[in-house]
């Protein structure tokens, strides 16, 4: 499953290569506009990690707009702890999983297999 990050700087994309390395079922691809976060082919999976730090309205926005047509996306979104009042709504609008402040690679990449674990084993994916 190809894996897309939005964020501000080069910092978890790298990680994730680095921690993924090896791993033929998971490619981590940089994604610096997020027009480009969307699945463009609806038989295409992705798995979207969102720095919300980055660009909250885009953010937000893009989540919308995912649910509103039902794309079938597995989607991680990081927010500072700033910004946590907004977890709740960031899972109305189908975030798997919110990850408030700080984070280590390791954990991070622990959680992006656990998503994308749960994503494979559900029946509606079973054959993808």
């Amino acid at each position: 499953m190809e894996l897309r990050v939005f964020e501000r700087r080069p910092r978890w994309g790298p990680e994730l290569q680095r921690q993924f390395l090896g791993d033929r079922t998971i490619q981590v691809v940089n994604c610096g506009l997020i027009r480009d976060m969307c699945p463009t082919d609806p038989g295409h999976r992705v798995a979207l990690l969102l720095d919300m730090r980055h660009a909250q309205a885009d953010v937000l926005q893009l989540l919308g707009n995912l649910q509103r047509h039902r794309t079938a996306a597995v989607v991680i979104v990081m927010i500072g702890t700033d910004d946590s009042e907004l977890e709740w709504t960031i899972r109305e609008l189908g975030a798997g999983d919110v990850v408030v402040g700080e984070v280590d690679g390791a954990s991070l990449a622990r959680l992006c297999r656990r998503q994308l674990l749960a994503d494979r084993l559900r029946p509606e994916n079973a054959s993808q």
